[in-house]
Parts: structure tokens; sequence; C-alpha cells
């Protein structure tokens, strides 16, 4: 497996400015004007594996409270995960040139047997370490250079307890480089749990809202806050719950939104797909999409404000109107 590097083309034109992808980097995104043209300085680490929880990241790895930890079911029901720890949000979101992040990953076995991770170490080489019982395995000093969107992959073999036990394993990662950024890194801490086979559960909605609703700035005046978005990103992350059948269920989830006064971003996957599968429907000014997400996964959905958003912003918007713009629910 080499290190995989994913360069993204740039749009010409108007760029619109969206806000960082995680609960607690938005206090790092800046906003610059240019000739009226508005440009995204925001800074990105992200995973498709693992998610954004704050918290210690000098406590010992095999001592955190595991009740506050995501898990991670992979998709396919099989046990090996193709985990990426990214530098960007999206194909137009990305640490700009110079800013090149460094940060350190660890590994924690928590079930199962022979679990390994492979990686490509700062030679180009391809290693594949085995994670031992009760033994933190980390790597430091990975970086992730500015100025297009990248990535580092990590694979995650894991193998049931021979007890039938399913295998999990822990994975934290923080940014330690630049300094500005190392000072906020348990604000940027990325933590999950690798759950090698599917749990018998069905999909529960743990936590929804706008990423920015859980940042100081909106918790000190969530006007100012929101005034510096101009794009509002909106987080559901699913948890399960025990049933008797088997198997890697999707749960169905409804997505409404104010059509009047927030745009979807038309390029999302999940709307894509559900425009693709006709799973949209419309009562008055809401609008509603039906997606189908595993248990714990963390979806999250972009959305740009109207014209009406802004005239209603600058008058008669309250907070709890504005939180209240999109909701999701589970389906019957």
């Amino acid at each position: 497996m080499k290190k995989r590097t994913l360069l993204i083309g740039f749009m010409i034109g108007i760029v619109m400015a969206l806000g960082v992808t995680t609960f607690s980097i938005a206090k790092y995104y800046a906003k610059r004007d240019n000739k009226g043209v508005s440009v995204a300085s925001g800074l990105y680490f992200n995973s498709n594996c693992i998610s954004n929880v704050p918290g210690k990241i000098d406590t010992p790895l095999k001592n955190i409270d595991l009740t506050t930890v995501p898990g991670y079911v992979n998709p396919e029901g099989g046990d090996i995960f193709y985990m990426d720890i990214r530098n960007y949000d999206n194909h137009l979101l990305y640490n700009e040139l110079y800013l090149d992040l460094e940060y350190t990953i660890s590994f924690l076995k928590l079930n199962g047997e022979d679990c390994s991770v492979q990686y490509t170490d700062s030679t180009g080489a391809e290693v594949r370490q085995e994670l031992k019982d009760g033994e933190v395995f980390t790597l430091t000093g990975r970086e992730l250079k500015g100025g297009a969107a990248r990535y580092e992959s990590y694979i995650v073999r894991t193998n049931q307890a021979t007890d039938g036990t399913d295998a999990e394993v822990l994975v934290m990662a923080y940014p330690t480089a630049p300094d500005y950024v190392s000072t906020a890194a348990e604000d940027m801490r990325l933590i999950g749990v690798l759950h090698a086979q599917p749990k018998d559960v069905k999909v529960g909605i743990d936590q929804e809202g706008f990423l920015i609703e859980n940042t100081a700035e909106y918790q000190a005046d969530w006007k100012s806050a929101v005034a510096g978005m101009s794009g509002l990103q909106y987080a559901i992350m699913t948890n399960g719950d025990d049933v008797s059948s088997s198997g890697a269920v999707k749960g169905e989830l409804l997505v409404t939104w104010n059509s009047k006064m927030l745009d979807i971003n038309q390029y999302d996957p999940y709307y894509l797909e559900a425009v693709e599968s006709g799973r949209i429907s419309t009562d008055g000014d809401n609008k509603t999409m039906t997606i189908k997400v595993l248990p714990y996964a963390n979806v999250k959905i972009t959305f740009y404000k109207t014209a009406d958003f802004v005239a209603a912003f600058d008058t008669t918007m309250t907070q709890a109107q504005f939180e209240g713009y999109v909701k999701s629910t589970l389906a019957e």
C-alpha cells in the first residue's frame, strides 16, 4: 500500500466560504474579503472512521472512558478497516499552502486476536505492526502537507477473540504542529473504537445539531458566530441498541430542512443518493430526504444561507428558530 495523495482541482469563479467540519475547530476559521470574493482559510483535521471528540490527550489510552467514545462499524461487515487521516473537509476545503500539520496517532487493541495496523513510514516503506494485548502502539511526527486535499491511510486488521467476542480497536489522533495548532490539540482530538463485527443493533440518534452550536463563540454570542459562517454544517451521530436479529443493518433517517432559509449542498453524497432514488419530499417550505446510515455513523451535511435567511437573521430570527431549521428523526 503506497501512501495515497489526493489532489483536488480548483474551481474558477466565486468560492463560497464554508465552516469547518468538526465541532471544535470553527474558532480557527477566518474569512478574508478581496474585491468582493470571499476566500475560506480553514483548519481541517478529519477522518473517515474516527470522530472529533474534544478531550484529554495526555490520559493513557487504556484509561480512557469508553462510554464517551463513538464507535465505527465496518459498513461491509468485515474485519478490515481502511482508515484515513485527512487535512480536508471536501474538494473545496483543505488546509492552505504552508499549513503543514504534524500529528500523533495511537492504537490499542481492546478485544480480538491477531489485530494489526499497516501504514507507510517516512521512507515510503510499508510496515505492518501487530497490536499486542494491553500495549499502546503510537506513531509520532506524521505529516499532512497543506496546499491540496491529502490524507494518510492506515489498514487496521482485526479478528474475533477465541471466545467469540467482537474485535475492537481504540484509535486516537491529534495534531502536534505547528505550535498554534498543537495548543488546541485537545479540542481537535479524533477518537473512535473500530468494531470489526457488526453488533446486533438498530440505529438510533445519539447527537444532532449544527457543528457551530458546540463552539465557545456560539455559546457566548450565537449571532456573531453564525454571521461569520457562509456555510453551516449539520452533524448527526448515530448509535445502536441491542435487538434480537443479527447483521450490519442500515437504519433510515429523515433529514428535514427549511428550504426557504437554507439551501443544501447539491454535491452532498447523501443528497445525491436521495435524489437518484427519489427519496426527497416537499411539504411547504420544508424538504425531507431519507438516508441510510449504520450504527456509530457520523453524518455531516452542509447547508448554505439563502437571501431569506440573511433578511430574517438581521431582523427577527431567534436562536431557537435557527437551531430548528434542520432536524433529523428516525424513519418508522
